[in-house]
């Protein structure tokens, strides 16, 4: 139970990283415009300058959102 609980907190703190990384990654990519009236708020598929961080994401989540349905699997289980 102590490991499946370090586990957990160990995915959360992975997660949050990430997390960090894209909006720090987003916040370039607009080149600080994120407030206002004229703020971008979202990653356009269809911009190239967004391409990079939602290939990333994608690949990022899958693992992530795998890893935390195997832990609660487990924990649940």
């Amino acid at each position: 139970r102590d490991l499946w609980a370090l586990a957990l907190v160990a995915l959360v703190l992975v997660s949050l990283g990430v997390e960090v990384a894209y909006a720090a990654l987003f916040h370039q990519a607009v080149e600080g415009r994120t407030t206002g009236e004229d703020g971008v708020w979202f990653a356009d598929a269809e911009q190239a300058r967004f391409r990079r961080i939602n290939r990333l994401t994608f690949a990022l989540n899958v693992p992530l959102y795998a890893a935390l349905a195997g832990l609660l699997a487990v924990g649940l289980g």
